[in-house]
């Protein structure tokens, strides 16, 4: 296995310690530049999110904090 992969990624690492989906949702805005295509993909399996988007990143990213937006507004609605 390559060192690369051994490591993990420290912007992952931080986007799971965030508790709500309105913080990874401005986490992601706030570090998009330095988002990688598996970083995103990532962040989605991490949240039980399946992205087909293929195309960039950004458009990635945007797809994800749709579905994140969708997620936290049942969520939340849920327990009420």
């Amino acid at each position: 296995m390559q060192e690369e992969e051994m490591t993990a990624d420290p912007l992952l690492l931080e986007f799971l310690d965030l508790d709500s989906y309105k913080d990874r949702e401005e986490f992601i805005m706030k570090h998009e530049a330095e988002l990688t295509d598996r970083t995103i993909d990532m962040m989605a399996s991490s949240l039980d999110i399946i992205l087909e988007d293929e195309g960039s990143v950004f458009s990635k990213a945007q797809t994800l904090m749709s579905a994140m937006r969708i997620h936290g507004k049942y969520e939340t609605n849920r327990f009420r």
